[in-house]
């Protein structure tokens, strides 16, 4: 049994496409890998299509190893064709491939298990009927309540939502939440199911000098598709009180939204306070978190916020700059206002802009809440510890 158990375990990760350099998805998909790879397991990133723009400025070759983890795409591009049809023919090669690799796998032994982390059902069903020919255990990865998103409000998107929290996590051998709302979902839907919570990950080994130049600016980060937030921190911002106080707004996502978020800027009468970013080097974007003088993360209280956990906190937290946040979901389980964090008990307008305002009248005490935050994250939340007991579990399951 102990050999059992000691033996190297060959995993594949499969489902999401952009590694190594996606958003938040990607980057909790690299992080958990690194750390299962330091822990002595073989990890292989399965991308079925090229998602980067043409004329990318890295080098990134179709197959390779990326700080020891394996990757492939099988479509034999890493970029996204802006021709239809030449796109959607990789798209064709790239799936059927991917299952000729799977098989290829299978055959040589090089599959154990599939981390499957994908939110269309489709995906998720399939992947696990292939994983019971093919005879390798699939491990969903669930990070978020999807029929609890408000803007997917299209009847197929409610569908599929409906069927993956329903049905999907039923199509695995075990699930990884990241909440303890959705681990209590996952008990009630698939009672017996095995289950491992692996909340936010972060790199706290990375180190980011201060700038010498003077910077006075609270800086959030996310998708313009989170429009309801960025409103709600525009205006908290507008409340505030402060000498030559900036907010930084590093923004990206579709064209609809973007420019939806645009219209909101406009209408702001503290716009010449508000900076935007889109698109920077993630060293840059280090950088920026680092001399903030706090990041911003309000959530909301709703099943949508409560059920998730955002990968974003892990990356503030790992800067030493303090967190200014709202009390629900999984705040609450880690985090005390005033110690680790700064956190408004409502989102409320007001009250969060009294949180962001004790930031700079009280600037030691906000820089020493904000080192406990690190100190915290590294203990609970460091890619090495998650990604050690994530593989401790693969290798029982």
């Amino acid at each position: 049994m102990a050999d059992a158990v000691n033996k190297r375990r060959n995993i594949v990760y499969l489902g999401e496409t952009g590694f190594p350099y996606g958003l938040a998805p990607i980057q909790r998909q690299l992080l958990l890998s690194r750390g299962m790879v330091e822990s002595g397991a073989k990890v292989l990133v399965i991308s079925t299509k090229g998602v980067f723009k043409p004329g990318k400025d890295f080098d990134l070759a179709p197959s390779g190893t990326y700080q020891g983890i394996d990757y492939i795409y099988t479509s034999g591009e890493v970029i996204r064709r802006p021709a239809f049809l030449r796109r959607n023919m990789l798209k064709i090669k790239g799936l059927s491939q991917e299952l000729f690799l799977l098989l290829q796998l299978r055959k040589k032994q090089k599959i154990d298990v599939a981390i499957v982390a994908t939110m269309r059902f489709q995906s998720i069903l399939y992947y696990y009927i292939v994983s019971r020919i093919f005879r390798f255990k699939v491990l969903l990865n669930y990070v978020e309540c999807n029929s609890a998103i408000s803007t997917r409000t299209k009847t197929k998107d409610r569908i599929n939502d409906f069927l993956v929290d329903r049905f999907g996590i039923c199509c695995a051998d075990a699930i990884m939440p990241i909440s303890e709302f959705l681990k209590n979902h996952v008990r009630q839907i698939c009672k017996n199911k095995p289950q491992i919570k692996i909340p936010i990950v972060g790199d706290f080994q990375t180190s980011v000098n201060l700038s010498n130049a003077y910077s006075n600016y609270f800086l959030y980060c996310g998708s313009a598709s989170y429009l309801e937030l960025i409103d709600f921190i525009i205006c908290s911002f507008e409340l505030i009180k402060g000498p030559d106080v900036f907010l930084y707004l590093v923004v990206s996502g579709d064209k609809p939204d973007m420019d939806s978020f645009a219209r909101r800027l406009k209408r702001s009468n503290a716009q010449d306070q508000i900076k935007i970013f889109s698109g920077i080097p993630y060293s840059e974007l280090l950088e920026k978190y680092r001399n903030a003088k706090g990041l911003l993360i309000p959530l909301r209280n709703t099943i949508q916020d409560i059920a998730r956990f955002p990968h974003k906190i892990g990356e503030y937290l790992a800067s030493g700059v303090p967190i200014v946040t709202t009390k629900f979901g999984e705040i609450s389980h880690y985090f005390t206002d005033g110690k680790n964090a700064i956190i408004s008990e409502k989102y409320d307008v007001r009250e969060y802009a009294t949180k962001m305002q004790y930031v700079l009248d009280h600037p030691r005490e906000a820089e020493e809440i904000g080192l406990r935050g690190k100190k915290m994250g590294k203990e609970l939340f460091d890619y090495r510890r998650q990604g050690s007991a994530l593989y401790d579990f693969i290798q029982k399951l």
